[in-house]
Formats: structure tokens, sequence, C-alpha cells
């Protein structure tokens, strides 16, 4: 679909200039300049597709967690930051003037993350079912509470496996699970979109 669909294009490039960020995204001595060859990739991927956010968020993760295992101090990943937020800021300037700012207005912070467990619980299902397609599933104006429990219960059994084998996990092990909790949290209505239906075939 992404080759075949001009539409899904977008995630193909966005995809491909995150993941060349994080591959070039190196500590050592020649750090300094892999960080400035990082920041136009993701701005490569921002300009393709607003998911791209999930690999800034992801870059930022992953120089914390050096910070934090002493492998360079703060003042350092603040340097090597500096380049991906001038780029994030340029592109979301960028986008606010051509089609505006990103709008958070929406449900309240409770009304999103029930939300949101419907929807996990609904795409979980759709995995389960997949000879019970449907383009178009549920409306985001009427919560189903079992459904929503359902997810609930699924996203606690997630946060416990993560819990239980935090320490097996790497350092990029946690940015790539940055990358995809923040790419898949507009489909889960966690950052508010602009759609009124729960679930989409085309999301999966």
């Amino acid at each position: 679909e992404s080759v075949t669909w001009i539409c899904g294009r977008t995630d193909v490039f966005a995809g491909a200039a995150v993941l060349g960020a994080l591959a070039v995204q190196r500590r050592g001595g020649d750090a300094a300049w892999r960080a400035w060859l990082a920041a136009p990739l993701l701005l490569v991927g921002l300009l393709s597709k607003e998911v791209a956010l999930a690999g800034v968020g992801a870059f930022a993760l992953r120089e914390l967690l050096a910070a934090r295992a002493g492998r360079q101090d703060l003042r350092a990943a603040a340097r090597r930051l500096a380049p991906v937020a001038g780029v994030t800021v340029l592109w979301a300037v960028a986008r606010s003037v051509v089609v505006g700012g990103l709008s958070l207005v929406g449900r309240p912070l409770w009304g999103r993350l029930v939300l949101a467990c419907e929807a996990l619980a609904t795409y979980v299902w759709m995995i389960v079912t997949p000879w019970n397609s449907q383009l178009i599933i549920g409306d985001s104006t009427v919560l189903e509470w079992p459904v929503a429990a359902a997810g609930a219960a699924l996203g606690l059994l997630g946060v416990f496996f993560v819990w239980r084998f935090r320490a097996r996990i790497t350092e990029g092990g946690w940015a790539f699970g940055a990358l995809a909790a923040l790419a898949i949290a507009p489909v889960l209505h966690v950052i508010p979109v602009n759609y009124s239906v729960l679930a989409y075939d085309r999301f999966l």
C-alpha cells in the first residue's frame, strides 16, 4: 500500500529518514558531526509526515540514556540535541505558516486515555480476526466501556512485561520502543487528530 498508493509514500519517506537519522547517531570521537548529519535527515522525515516527530523523541531519549549511563555528560547531550531541536523548530514554524499549527484541542486527558484503551483492544481484535475486515470501525464519540476495559487490561499487561524484563532491554531497545509508542500515539487517539472513527484498517 505504501508503495503503490501515492498518499502512502509519505510514510516510506518519513520512516526511511528517521531510521537513517537513528543509524548515524553514534557516540565517540566523531559524535558531533554525526549529530549534525542526523538533523537534516530528521527534517526530511518531518517534511514528509508529522509522524517523524517520533524519531525526534527517540533521538533525544538515546542521548539522555547515554548521559544517565555516564557515557557522556548532560552538556554533551545538549550540544548533540541542539541541531535536532533547531530543525524541529524550523519545521514547526514552516508547518504553522503553510497549514496551521498542531492542534491539541479535543477530549480531556482522561477521555483520550479511555478512547486509547478502546482503540488498542479494537486493533488487537482486528489482528486476531483478520477475516472480519472493515474499512471504518467504531465511533470515537461513543465510548464502549467493556472494550475500553479490555484495552486497559492489555495495556497494563504490556507495561508489566516491560517492567519485568526491563533489565534486558538495551539502550537501542528503549529508543525504538519510544519510536514505536510515539508513532502509534495518534492512531490510538492519545495525541488528538481530526477523525471521528475509532479505527481504520489501513492504520494496522
